[in-house]
């Protein structure tokens, strides 16, 4: 039962070591309290596109590390693009949303 197949490809990866793990949580610390202290500062209509990107680098630490995504198959790593790409078109969607102007009718209350 336990035959091996020449036409079968092992799929091992390295395992990740705790201290890349504890790195990373670190840098997750780290790019938390950065993105609290832009919070704190003025930096006007700047500060949630920086934010946004303190996020973007985030999660591509999370996906990488934790979710295994560095060693996967190009076609995991497709994926993975995939979704992030159509995150970005969801928030596109509510950026272009969000800087229209609105109309308030009569009776509205504002």
């Amino acid at each position: 039962m336990s035959e091996e197949h020449g036409t079968h490809a092992t799929h091992e990866h390295p395992a990740t070591s705790v201290f890349t793990f504890f790195k990373v949580y670190i840098a997750l610390l780290l790019l938390l309290l950065a993105t609290i202290w832009v919070q704190y500062q003025n930096f006007g209509g700047l500060a949630n596109p920086i934010a946004m990107a303190i996020a973007v680098i985030k999660m591509g630490l999370v996906m990488a590390i934790f979710m295994g995504v560095r060693f996967g198959s190009k076609l995991m790593k497709l994926w993975a693009f995939v979704g992030f790409f159509f995150l970005l078109i969801l928030f596109g969607t509510l950026i272009d949303y969000s800087s229209r102007e609105w109309m308030y009718f009569h009776g509205w209350s504002q």
